[in-house]
């Protein structure tokens, strides 16, 4: 969540380095990020909104501590995304990587003949190498395969199984959180949300 890392950065002075391309472009997650920071729209509808002075200011700490990877020419494979997550670190002193989502990424599941699990094993198996050399905390954010509405058009909260190779998540990750809004189907507008650990 982006909340979190915010306040890692913020409590801790944490850098970040992510792969996030449904954020894309980074000055509007840079932007989103202040708000969160001051805890309230920054747009000229708002009246108490900070001044520009002060938004600067928190803009330029936002910004020198989140750094986004996004391969405009080639393609974002996990090899690519490591490479450029490894420069961060030391260019950056980055501490954290995120890959938001896993799916995002040009993943050649040919390569393990087809088979989402093998392809999963290779692959977690090279980010827990980089974590482990790198000193790094990693998270890697998956979506759920397509699941069944119930009669209010609400998903029920997701399993490892759920997960595309579910068997390999669980068998390959440290941890494995899902963070679930129970009645987004009903009223996008709840901000009810839950945090599950399933490992």
């Amino acid at each position: 969540c982006s909340s979190d890392l915010l306040m890692k950065s913020i409590k801790k002075g944490w850098k970040w380095a992510l792969f996030a391309p449904e954020d894309f472009p980074a000055h509007e997650f840079y932007h989103d990020l202040v708000e969160m920071w001051f805890g309230q729209n920054c747009v000229p509808e708002n009246p108490h909104r900070p001044s520009r002075e002060d938004y600067a200011r928190i803009y330029d700490h936002i910004s020198k501590h989140f750094f986004f990877v996004y391969p405009k020419d080639v393609s974002p494979t996990p090899e690519y995304i490591q490479e450029r997550f490894l420069e961060l670190i030391i260019k950056e002193g980055v501490q954290g990587c995120i890959v938001d989502p896993f799916n995002q990424m040009s993943n050649d599941y040919a390569s393990s003949g087809g088979r989402d699990d093998r392809y999963l094993d290779i692959t977690i198996s090279s980010f827990s190498r980089f974590v482990m050399t790198n000193n790094q905390m990693f998270v890697i954010v998956a979506h759920p395969k397509a699941m069944q509405k119930d009669d209010k058009g609400n998903y029920k909260c997701p399993d490892v199984f759920d997960l595309a190779g579910g068997p390999m998540w669980n068998n390959k990750m440290d941890n494995i959180m899902f963070y679930h809004k129970p009645y987004r189907g009903e009223d996008p507008t709840n901000p009810v949300c839950t945090l599950s650990i399933k490992k």
